[in-house]
């Protein structure tokens, strides 16, 4: 839409098959997707932004903590 600088989009989160130290497990998982204008946001900063969303999301102690 005009004047959207940046749409975060969370979808479900939901049980997946992942490989961990060579081994077939489970984990959940949640895709995230950022798109933003780059005219406005650097993509430095978006790509820092989604990881801050992402260790917040996995460490949720160390958002409330701040």
């Amino acid at each position: 839409p005009f004047g959207t600088t940046a749409i975060l989009s969370v979808g479900r989160a939901d049980e997946q098959p992942v490989v961990r130290d060579g081994k077939l497990t489970s984990a959940v998982m949640m895709p995230l997707s950022l798109s933003y204008d780059h005219r406005v946001i650097d993509g430095g900063l978006g790509r820092r932004f989604l990881a801050m969303v992402v260790e917040n999301l996995e460490e949720p102690a160390l958002f409330l903590a701040e």
